[in-house]
C-alpha cells in the first residue's frame, strides 16, 4: 500500500527533525569549554616549548658527553629522550612505558645522577 503525500511529508520532517537533534547533540559534545580554553592552551604551549628546548640541550650535552666521556653522555641522551615530545609519544605508544609522569621524573632523575656520578 503506498504512503499518501502527507504521510511522506510527516516522514521527512520526522527525519529532518531527528537530524536536527543530532547536529545539536555533536555541537554540544565538541563545543570547547571557553572559559577554560585560554588557559589550557598556553599552559601547553609554554610546556612543549620547554620540553623540546630542554630536550635539546641535554641531547647535545649527551653527544658531547660521549665523544668526551664515553659512558656518562649516555646517561644525558636518555634525559634527552624523555624530554622530547616525538620520543616519550613513541615510547607511550609502541611499549606503553613511561605513560606515568612520576615514571618519567623518576627515570630522569636517575639518568641524571648516574650522569653525575659517572663524570
Amino acid at each position: 500500500m503506498p504512503l499518501t503525500e502527507e504521510e511522506k511529508r510527516k516522514i521527512e520532517e520526522e527525519e529532518r527533525y531527528r537530524d536536527e537533534q543530532k547536529t545539536k547533540q555533536t555541537v554540544q559534545t565538541t563545543t570547547p569549554d571557553l572559559v577554560n580554553l585560554a588557559k589550557e592552551p598556553l599552559k601547553t604551549q609554554a610546556g612543549s616549548v620547554l620540553s623540546w628546548t630542554f630536550g635539546i640541550v641535554f641531547l647535545l650535552a649527551g653527544i658531547g658527553g660521549l665523544i668526551e666521556l664515553d659512558l656518562a653522555g649516555f646517561f644525558l641522551i636518555i634525559c634527552a629522550g624523555i624530554l622530547l615530545p616525538p620520543v616519550i609519544g613513541y615510547l607511550e605508544q609502541q611499549f606503553k612505558i613511561l605513560a606515568d609522569a612520576k615514571a618519567k621524573i623518576v627515570v630522569f632523575i636517575i639518568n641524571l645522577l648516574l650522569f653525575f656520578l659517572l663524570s
